[in-house]
């Protein structure tokens, strides 16, 4: 149980966070980070709604849900994942109009300026997911 806490509390804050630093950059509020802002407000809107799924799994947790815990974090982890997806179908696609069409839109972009939060998270999220995963078997063997 408590590794579902500790799990939904460090990325709900972690997307919480970037979320909010997304948004800000779309209203031109500069923060700086090691990942590079998108400056998109559909980008922010995602991050922080999965924020509120890993945070309403967090608050699943504290009341003694365990099931429902567990269910927050499958889900919030799975559409992390599936936004990491995104991010990095978005990052080859920049590399493709870079490298291979030339195109005079993309010239100086840089692959450190295609790494988005939203990928990063989606990586890390992977260990959420198998961590989820894994509670969720053992917890099927006990029921």
């Amino acid at each position: 149980m408590k590794s579902i806490k500790f799990l939904t509390l460090v990325f709900g804050l972690l997307y919480l966070f970037y979320g909010l630093i997304e948004l800000l950059a779309f209203f031109g509020i500069e923060i700086k980070t090691l990942i590079y802002p998108q400056r998109d407000i559909y980008v922010s809107f995602v991050l922080l709604v999965i924020s509120s799924i890993y945070l309403a799994g967090l608050k699943n947790s504290i009341l003694g849900k365990e099931r429902k815990a567990i269910s927050y974090l499958y889900v919030a982890s799975l559409l992390s994942i599936a936004a990491g997806v995104l991010g990095l179908m978005v990052i080859g696609a920049n590399a493709l109009e870079t490298y291979i069409l030339k195109n005079e839109d993309f010239a100086n972009w840089t692959l450190y300026q295609g790494l988005s939060s939203y990928f990063i998270l989606g990586l890390i999220s992977v260990i959420a997911f198998w961590k989820a995963k894994k509670i969720a078997a053992s917890k099927k063997a006990y029921s």
